[in-house]
């Protein structure tokens, strides 16, 4: 059994892999105060993986402090941090300077061409929502990367002096808005959504659209195209690279 955690800007994410697959995933805001004491506690009540692997996208310093809370909860249990390499599992980075490809869209690319007949889209809607392409030769064409739903509405919110009830709850649509809140909402879907259709319709017609992230499911059901959506994408690829390139 191995532990796979994902790091975010703001939370960690972490699911086990077992013989029969991936496990459900938890989610742990580690900016909060009691953090460490939290993820301590259940990582204690945890079994003894063979392998703990991490995927960072955060600071130097958080992926220092997780590292000393696994070594705490599993003293000497090996511990593999994802990097974004010139190629893996089928899969060859685009970028001029492979590293600097966020670890957590590398791994992505690694599950889908692995799960998915390509030429692949893969979207993944979070804080910012990237798109990367790949061929059906494994080829990464490049990618894009553009503000979430979020991050779009608290931009409007914090940069004008009366647009700031952005975060008001409701369902975002595409449909024209009779008040502000959801005037803003629905304009960052909209957007959202003119993103990845104006994108996909340059693409070549045979090319599988893949979606994950916090935010794909909704944005998803506002697409006039058809998407997968494969919510574990990042761990599926964080597994495979812990297995030695066998999917889970």
């Amino acid at each position: 059994m191995n532990v796979l955690v994902d790091v975010g800007n703001s939370r960690l994410k972490w699911c086990s892999d077992i013989a029969t697959g991936l496990t459900g995933t938890v989610a742990l805001d580690y900016r909060e105060h009691n953090a460490c004491d939290a993820l301590t506690k259940a990582w204690s009540a945890m079994a003894r993986p063979d392998c703990v692997g991490i995927a960072s996208v955060s600071t130097p310093e958080i992926r220092a402090w997780l590292i000393n809370v696994v070594h705490q909860v599993w003293p000497e249990v090996p511990i593999r941090l994802a990097e974004t390499p010139r190629e893996a599992c089928g899969v060859i980075n685009g970028y001029s300077h492979p590293q600097t490809l966020g670890v957590d869209r590398w791994l992505a690319m690694l599950a889908a061409f692995d799960a998915y007949p390509a030429p692949l889209c893969v979207v993944d809607c979070g804080t910012a929502m990237t798109v990367d392409m790949i061929d059906a030769e494994g080829f990464h064409q490049g990618g894009l990367i553009a503000p979430g739903l979020n991050a779009m509405q608290t931009a409007l919110s914090v940069s004008t002096a009366q647009l700031n009830d952005a975060g008001a709850a409701m369902q975002a649509g595409t449909h024209l808005a009779r008040n502000t809140a959801a005037g803003i909402a629905n304009g960052a879907m909209m957007a959202a959504v003119g993103f990845i259709e104006a994108l996909h319709a340059r693409l070549d017609a045979r090319c599988s659209l893949i979606m994950t992230g916090g935010d794909a499911v909704v944005i998803a059901a506002n697409l006039k195209i058809a998407a997968i959506i494969d919510p574990q994408l990042v761990m599926k690829g964080l597994a495979m690279l812990c297995r030695g390139g066998k999917a889970p």
